[in-house]
């Protein structure tokens, strides 16, 4: 058995992925677990990173958000530099949080992952807040005397989120649209 973000699966069902047969089964759970989502509260950790990019960091984050489509809730942030920490308290009402975390700027290692409030299939009356259901990370750890590359890392995840985002949220065309609004009376 391996462990898949989060979740334990067997080996056999991520085999198609590995020899080039298509996209692991993980992944489209993963991918699932996205539609419907509308609105994110943040959660941004910082760590060794300089105050000023942690602002660009932070704002290109809520633009890219935006511009897809996607409402903003709360912020956490949490931070060594400004030694400042927001934190938000779970609770099952909240939406998802999108959680990211950034070290640097010498060794840039970046992350990221979505939490969602998760109800049992077996007692519906249990509710796990802060579950991981979507996570990416950047390739890996690596040696880096720029700031633009933790950037560039941070910006790359955020593509991936949205990329996956927009697979199960498709953003309506305007064809779409006109069949919607010939159906409305």
């Amino acid at each position: 058995m391996w462990k898949i973000s989060g979740a334990t699966l067997p080996l056999i069902v991520c085999l198609g992925a590995l020899f080039g047969g298509g996209t692991c089964y993980a992944d489209e759970i993963e991918n699932r677990s996205l539609r419907g989502i509308q609105k994110l509260d943040l959660s941004l950790t910082f760590i060794n990173v300089e105050e000023e990019l942690e602002s660009k960091v932070r704002t290109d984050i809520e633009l890219r958000l935006r511009q897809a489509g996607l409402q903003i809730g709360d912020v956490e942030f949490s931070s060594t530099s400004s030694r400042s920490r927001t934190v938000l308290t779970p609770k099952p009402e909240r939406p998802p949080k999108l959680v990211v975390n950034a070290t640097g700027p010498r060794t840039c290692d970046t992350s990221i992952a979505v939490l969602q409030s998760i109800r049992l299939h077996r007692d519906a009356s249990i509710i796990l807040p802060n579950v991981e259901t979507w996570s990416a990370i950047s390739p890996a750890s690596r040696l880096s005397t720029t700031c633009d590359q933790l950037r560039s890392d941070v910006s790359d995840l955020i593509s991936k989120f949205l990329n996956d985002w927009l697979s199960v949220n498709p953003k309506p065309t305007d064809a779409n649209r006109a069949k919607t609004d010939k159906k409305l009376p």
